[in-house]
């Protein structure tokens, strides 16, 4: 059974009894340990890497103003704290949650000790236990135990203005935020939306425990969320601002998504994120194109007459190379490769896959032809199956380069392939020969992505063509 609120949260009136064909699956509302979401997620002060050694001597903290005011080294010492307040967010599976007092905000996590949070809900008023610890921006209290004492309302919404925010000197406070909801991922039992909101892009979390698992439902409302600010932080304690949304019923919906998502003017897979100063890519796009491989179980390559672009988020849709497809969704730039992400998927047609460019290998390390279809003659050193999405695989070698061909198709099997045998091989290509931490928008997740290296994805076994094999003694 899901668990709800212990109090009537702000908007749970708003929500409540709601048609959810009114709301396009209602009001009432999972990335990311690759390199680029596990900075989005992991917004939560991250705790230090050494073991933790309390210092014995320190009197016991009870105010959260003190713990916040200490400083790195003290706040590294372990000091004893016991705080009550309120619980203004709660993830359970990563036992951590925040804890307001009415005047100031903290975060307190499990990384030590076997703390349940089974029993906590948001709005519960606790007694928490730990010790002190310094975060990547601000202390925090690592839990030994946390006792439900009753329930109460959150605090009162700050006042603090979008600048203030972004110093960081209202971490863990409680506030809202109004904008539209651009894209949904889910990662370990959150849902992650990204809002765009004062000409920012402004990333939020919602167990969904507490509903998030509808979230998806919303994209392009413009809905108002209420939630602790925290942030995202660099090892210099530099602050990125995020919203610890506690559930659904804290999310109000002021503008209901699009009656029909598909009811967009149709772009260009190859013009996606290319300079056009009449034309500004603010929101979600829609491109139709030939289904030219199946990336993974969440992804696909799609390729139209401009250009080829990877999807994401089929859901419960089922493609096949071939199929023509319509997708609608927020384009992003992601390690060197064009990408639709939080896809919505429709099947309009089928056709013959398109042949692709012919190209060097050489020419395909530098990601210029990511997503995009394309032709090229190599050599196979060896075969074997994918360690991350278990289709047939073929490492192969072109002009001193190598590349691992995917037959990334249903009911695909390994070629009988000797070493030494010259193939053709069409698909589309994928390098992160030349990715960096600076080309992956955090926000995104090729799930599960690929390994640095460059990759071919065939999407029939017509785009592998022997063209000699080796001679026999």
């Amino acid at each position: 059974m899901t668990s709800r609120p212990c109090v009537p949260p702000p908007f749970a009136a708003f929500n409540a009894g709601r048609d959810p064909a009114t709301l396009r699956a209602g009001c009432g509302l999972r990335a990311l340990l690759s390199a680029g979401v596990a900075s989005l997620i992991l917004a939560l002060p991250a705790a230090a890497q050494r073991p933790v050694t309390q210092d014995h001597r320190a009197p016991t903290i009870h105010e959260i103003q003190d713990v916040r005011r200490l400083s790195p080294v003290e706040a590294s010492e372990a000091r004893p704290v016991e705080l009550r307040g309120t619980v203004t967010y709660v993830d359970r599976a990563g036992t951590n949650l925040f804890l307001h007092d009415g005047r100031e905000g903290i975060f307190a996590m499990a990384n030590h000790e076997p703390v349940s949070l089974d029993s906590i809900n948001p709005g519960a008023v606790v007694r928490l236990r730990g010790l002190s610890a310094m975060g990547k921006f601000s202390p925090y209290v690592e839990l030994e135990s946390v006792d439900v004492q009753g329930h109460g309302p959150m605090p009162r919404l700050s006042s603090a203005s979008r600048a203030e925010l972004l110093t960081g000197r209202h971490d863990s406070d409680w506030g809202e935020i109004t904008g539209t909801l651009q894209s949904v991922q889910h990662w370990a039992g959150l849902a992650i939306g990204i809002l765009r909101s004062e000409g920012d892009n402004v990333a939020f979390m919602i167990p969904e425990l507490f509903g998030g698992e509808r979230l998806d439902e919303l994209i392009e409302a413009r809905i108002r969320i209420q939630g602790a600010f925290s942030g995202s932080f660099s090892n210099r304690r530099q602050f990125g601002l995020r919203l610890f949304v506690p559930g659904m019923d804290w999310l109000e919906v002021l503008q209901p998504p699009p009656a029909d998502p598909f009811d967009l003017p149709l772009g260009a897979a190859g013009q996606l994120f290319k300079f056009d100063p009449d034309v500004g890519v603010t929101g979600r796009v829609k491109v139709r194109g030939v289904v030219a491989a199946q990336v993974n179980s969440s992804s696909i390559a799609i390729t139209d007459a401009t250009g080829g672009v990877i999807v994401r988020g089929l859901g419960e849709t089922e493609v096949s190379p071939g199929d023509v497809v319509e997708a609608v969704g927020q384009p992003r730039m992601h390690r060197l490769t064009p990408v639709i992400d939080s896809a919505r998927l429709r099947v309009v047609g089928h056709t013959h896959l398109p042949p692709g460019a012919p190209v060097g290998l050489a020419a395909l390390i530098n990601g210029e032809w990511n997503g995009e279809r394309v032709t090229l003659d190599a050599m196979v050193t060896s075969t074997g199956l994918t360690v991350r999405t278990d289709f047939p695989a073929i490492s192969c070698v072109a002009s001193n380069h190598q590349l691992t061909a995917i037959l990334a198709f249903r009911g695909a099997r390994l070629p009988d392939l000797p070493e030494g045998t010259r193939v053709r091989l069409t698909g589309t290509a994928l390098s992160m020969e030349n990715a960096t931490d600076s080309d992956t928008d955090p926000a995104l997740n090729l799930s599960p992505e690929p390994a640095v290296g460059s990759y071919l994805y065939l999407g029939s076994a017509s785009d592998l063509i022997v063209l000699a094999r080796p001679a026999t003694v």
